[in-house]
């Protein structure tokens, strides 16, 4: 090597061993960092090991939200401080596999049973998780509007038509007893439960008929009242016999409806409905609306149908028939109902709306009859697609008093954007302030910026060193600051990958592994066989206005004119020359008047001979009247009756 090459070298290394002595002279004071931009970091292991419970996956004790996982996945971290919760998850983001379908893993295997309802549009929540809840001793039920046939049946009415029945049973009980005190006592109750019914019917009807994006409230509230009093109609007339428990359903109410749409029926329902006395319920809602200009009743009608063509659907009206469980079950014993909605078409998420508000109210009222006022057995909602969903009503009350009763929701969202345009800023907020969040995936910069800032900002120092040497001036100085830096930047969070941040409400965000299903060793696989019916029609038990019966006696006197008087009286003599042709049988009779025609109803026990027909028809040749003969018990449709003669001018 050269002898220049050599003291260049030696000049280099001597300056840099400069340099090196004399920095510490050039920083004159060291920056102390108070964390004047931020504190935020991480949960450290220590902190979550000491606020969260430790569970051993293979042997779980009690559930909660899981936190946190050991690097072998045998080993979890519960929140079970936190009541409910929202997971932000964009398309894609694996919210079955890694949340939805884990957290029925660890509910299903722990030794403190709950209950849980699911949402699960596709079905891959009860193919994946229903054996290993049934081999756990859960009951098993489903709501499966993809397979009908399969599904359990639910008459969304079951809990209207239960409290009613109530109402009805007490208020009997109050006439009959001679105690005073028991007088009072039933007739507080029937008050109670009727009180009840009628909370529950005004609930289903706006929760069926609002629309908040609507410009004029009036339609659409309109249509709540038509609802409204068309139930309340069906209840008083199935209280006085005239309609079968089975024919109270919302598929039959719809078709009410539309049979009330011809102008000769209207008229017959303002006259069956003016009959009534006022203060029922059908009187009070259905006067005002099918009294109006025929303009007016047909945009409320456009409306009602429009919000009830869900019940038109022959799959909906199979599994909405009847009932053959009751939703206070999920809070008596241990109970996974899965509902399996059509995910291809956003109408069917408003049963979900429905079910959900309905199940949360039938326990409210099995809470209030416990001495703690408290389910058995808590009950978890898993709510996927919660945004598709039409608006809870009070779910901003809803999540403040749910875990004092025992119930807690997840809500499975896309952004925060998607609960904004559905419940509004303000409702928004009070349930996002009364949830923790976790945080798996998004593809838009807005949410993205929104977890960013949830998260917060830390006091990073930053440091800047300049110096001027010469062999005559040697001059440096270095500067220090401290700023602020988000913990992480909305593009770092858009990066991440199979990661998830956790938000609970008490300590700092936990960062951790997103862990799918497979990996725990509590996961069984499979799902139950479930057994086929088969689906029908149901044309027989609709109710329609053409069925109204106004009743005439002695006590029950409809206002009439001079001519349908004229025709009831002939017919009560034809009724009493045709009676002597069936001899002495148990037998029944209705008049009925429809506008300014009066038809009467003969009902008999036993079914018509060809005998009875025969001399039947020789009576209304000699009489000049025309009949309907019907037998069959089905088609009769009244109790210990099993053939009808409808008699008329």
């Amino acid at each position: 090597m050269q002898p220049s090459y050599i003291f260049i070298l030696i000049i280099v290394s001597l300056m840099l061993i400069f340099l090196y002595l004399i920095e510490p002279f050039l920083t004159k004071q060291k920056i102390t960092n108070n964390n004047e931009h931020g504190s935020a970091r991480w949960s450290t292991k220590q902190e979550i090991y000491k606020n969260f419970t430790k569970e051993k996956v293979s042997s779980i004790n009690e559930s909660g939200f899981p936190v946190y996982y050991s690097k072998n996945n045998k080993y979890v971290w519960f929140d079970t401080n936190t009541p409910h919760w929202i997971y932000l998850g964009s398309t894609g983001s694996g919210k079955s596999v890694t949340a939805v379908i884990p957290q029925c893993s660890f509910i299903a295997t722990a030794k403190n049973k709950k209950s849980v309802f699911i949402t699960d549009p596709k079905g891959e929540i009860f193919q994946t998780t229903s054996k290993m809840f049934s081999e756990q001793g859960y009951k098993i039920l489903t709501l499966d509007f993809r397979n009908p046939s399969l599904s359990n049946h639910l008459n969304i009415l079951e809990p209207i038509i239960k409290e009613y029945e109530a109402y009805i049973k007490n208020k009997k009980l109050a006439n009959q007893t001679t105690s005073k005190n028991k007088n009072i006592r039933y007739q507080n109750l029937s008050i109670e439960h009727l009180a009840e019914c009628n909370q529950l019917i005004g609930s289903l009807s706006t929760m069926i008929m609002e629309d908040k994006t609507a410009k004029e409230a009036f339609w659409n509230n309109s249509a709540s009242d038509l609802l409204y009093g068309i139930i309340s109609l069906f209840l008083e007339d199935y209280a006085d016999g005239k309609i079968k428990r089975e024919q109270i359903t919302l598929s039959s109410i719809k078709k009410f409806q539309n049979s009330s749409m011809a102008v000769k029926n209207l008229k017959t329902l303002i006259k069956y409905v003016e009959a009534k006395p006022y203060g029922l319920k059908s009187k009070d809602k259905l006067i005002p609306i099918i009294t109006t200009s025929e303009n007016t009743y047909k945009s409320i009608t456009s409306i009602f149908n429009e919000r009830m063509t869900l019940f038109d659907d022959i799959n909906v009206e199979n599994i909405t028939s009847d009932s053959d469980f009751e939703f206070d079950i999920l809070g008596k014993q241990p109970t996974v109902l899965y509902c399996c909605i059509p995910d291809e078409s956003k109408i069917y998420y408003s049963l979900v709306s429905i079910i959900v508000s309905l199940i949360y109210k039938t326990l409210v009222l099995l809470c209030n009859s416990q001495p703690n006022k408290r389910l058995t057995y808590d009950l978890v909602f898993l709510l996927d697609e919660f945004a598709n969903t039409p608006p809870l009503s009070d779910i901003e009350t809803i999540v403040s008093v749910a875990r004092s009763r025992g119930m807690y929701f997840q809500f499975f969202l896309q952004s925060f954007a998607q609960l904004d345009n559905l419940y509004g800023k303000e409702v928004s907020q009070i349930i996002q302030d009364n949830c923790g969040l976790a945080y798996l995936k998004t593809n838009t910069q807005e949410t993205a910026e929104s977890i960013s800032k949830r998260l917060g900002n830390k006091t990073i120092e930053t440091t800047s060193l300049n110096y001027s040497l010469s062999f005559t001036n040697n001059n440096g100085s270095k500067g220090t600051s401290l700023i602020a830096r988000n913990l992480m930047t909305a593009d770092e969070i858009k990066q991440l990958h199979f990661k998830t941040i956790i938000f609970p409400t008490i300590g700092y965000p936990i960062f951790r592994d997103t862990v799918v299903y497979q990996k725990f060793s509590c996961y069984k696989e499979g799902s139950i066989n479930r057994k086929a019916r088969p689906l029908g029609r149901f044309e027989n038990t609709y109710y329609t206005v053409e069925q109204l019966k106004f009743k005439i006696g002695n006590n029950e006197e409809p206002r009439v004119n001079g001519v349908v008087e004229q025709k009831r009286t002939k017919l009560i003599s034809i009724i009493n020359k045709i009676i002597p042709i069936f001899g002495n049988v148990d037998k029944e009779v209705e008049y009925l008047v429809e506008d300014d025609d009066v038809i009467a109803e003969l009902y008999l026990a036993p079914p018509l001979s060809l005998n009875d027909l025969k001399k039947l028809e020789e009576l209304s040749n000699e009489l000049c009247f025309s009949y309907n003969a019907i037998s069959g018990k089905k088609e009769i449709n009244k109790k210990n009756r099993n053939s009808l003669i409808k008699i008329f001018l």
